[in-house]
């Protein structure tokens, strides 16, 4: 029998050799619910407190920057959210004609995840007014 490995192939990297921030932003991306620090942690190999330093930097950077989007610390875990003054843009881009090649011919509601659907909604937490 042969002994299996756990070599990484060649160009790719662990978890754990990743750069943290980004690394951080790709997870966050793609949660539905806010992660904790201790669940970042665990799932990047990464000390909670290396964890939750990044994440506040990342938070103060993305205010300094003005982008359209925060990083929240809300019961207990992380997330993007839309700036409030950026409001009105999430909840239009949930909105779109129909696509191409498609037989409807009017406006119709496009949802591409629950959670955008949720994201988009008015009075939604990660799309304040």
């Amino acid at each position: 029998m042969s002994e299996e490995t756990t070599d990484v192939p060649a160009g790719l990297r662990t978890v754990a050799d990743l750069d943290l921030k980004p690394a951080l932003e790709a997870v966050l991306m793609v949660v539905d619910e806010p992660a904790t620090e201790e669940h970042l942690a665990k799932i990047l190999q990464r000390p909670k407190r290396q964890i939750g330093d990044a994440l506040r930097e990342l938070a103060d950077e993305y205010t300094v920057q003005g982008r359209g989007f925060e990083l929240r610390l809300i019961a207990g875990g992380w997330r993007f959210y839309s700036r409030p003054e950026y409001a009105a843009a999430s909840r239009a881009s949930s909105w779109t004609g129909s696509r191409p090649g498609s037989p409807r011919r009017r406006w119709r509601r496009w949802r591409s995840s629950p959670t955008a659907s949720r994201s988009a909604a008015a009075g939604s937490p990660r799309c304040a007014e």
